[in-house]
């Protein structure tokens, strides 16, 4: 699960501080790991599973906003797009049951998102990539909400120099985008 920022745009300086201090926490990780910080003795597992947001007729609804407000979990939180989802299981310990725990806490939060969805005449839909994404639906007004995404695209398309991004979700369809990496 990602976290807020609370800017998207970012000059020199922000870059000489991100990299100084990816630096000193790559150190400090790897000091962790050599005085034997991590526990070796508890193992978790954890799973998530990200979801599309549809109307009654299966279209893309842009509207992650109003369901994730409704649901009101940390354990549900936004993707890119305002039509998707990403619902998190609850850390389990690794063992013999640890995926059958996690299937059902998954299951358990999936069918409260799906009633949360269903107040407010939408539906959640497993699907990697759904088949009625098109152009029209990959813009920025469709992207979501958190500065992280906006910052995410702004690099992206600064390091694309401005140039269009084509999407090949299938070896048939080609869809291009201008700026919703």
């Amino acid at each position: 699960m990602g976290e807020e920022i609370t800017f998207d745009h970012f000059d020199k300086q922000d870059f000489h501080h991100f990299e100084a201090r990816l630096k000193a926490e790559t150190e400090l990780l790897g000091s962790w790991f050599d005085r034997g910080l991590f526990c070796r003795d508890r193992t978790v597992v954890g799973v998530e599973l990200e979801a599309w947001l549809v109307d009654g007729d299966y279209a893309p609804a842009p509207r992650n906003d109003d369901f994730l407000e409704l649901v009101g979990s940390h354990l549900a939180v936004p993707e890119l797009a305002k039509f998707n989802v990403e619902l998190n299981a609850t850390e389990q310990p690794l063992g013999e049951k640890a995926f059958a725990a996690l299937h059902a806490d998954l299951a358990g939060r999936w069918g409260a998102c799906s009633r949360s969805a269903a107040a407010i005449d939408l539906r959640l839909l497993m699907i990697g990539i759904h088949p009625g994404a098109d152009h029209a639906s990959l813009t920025l007004d469709n992207m979501s909400s958190q500065q992280r995404y906006r910052a995410l695209n702004e690099q992206v398309m600064r390091l694309r120099q401005g140039r269009e991004i084509r999407l090949d979700a299938s070896r048939s369809r080609t869809c291009a985008a201008n700026g919703f990496a």
